[in-house]
């Protein structure tokens, strides 16, 4: 979660900034920069996780509730789980 709200999560754009990969495109849609803000609100390949996200709130949409609400945090952590997107690196 701190990852998140200081953008120093491993995702793509970070990991090349510090040049632990080559490319700082995202590895799920191939499309576009892998930022938080495009983790958490437009890859295309997380858009069924996130309408779920998004129907348990309006708050959910933006990220300065999704990252600091406590009651956001079940729903979010479930985002997260169902992406899969950090497994690599913090397991189940």
């Amino acid at each position: 979660l701190f990852q998140l709200r200081s953008r120093h999560a491993p995702l793509a754009r970070h990991l090349h900034r510090l040049q632990k990969i080559p490319s700082p495109i995202c590895p799920c849609c191939g499309l576009h920069e892998e930022t938080v803000d495009h983790y958490l609100h437009f890859c295309s390949a997380h858009e069924g996780a996130r309408r779920r996200l998004h129907a348990t709130s309006r708050k959910a949409r933006y990220t300065k509730h999704l990252l600091s609400d406590p009651d956001l945090f079940p729903d979010f952590f479930l985002f997260v789980q169902r992406t899969g997107r950090f497994h690599s690196v913090f397991g189940d």
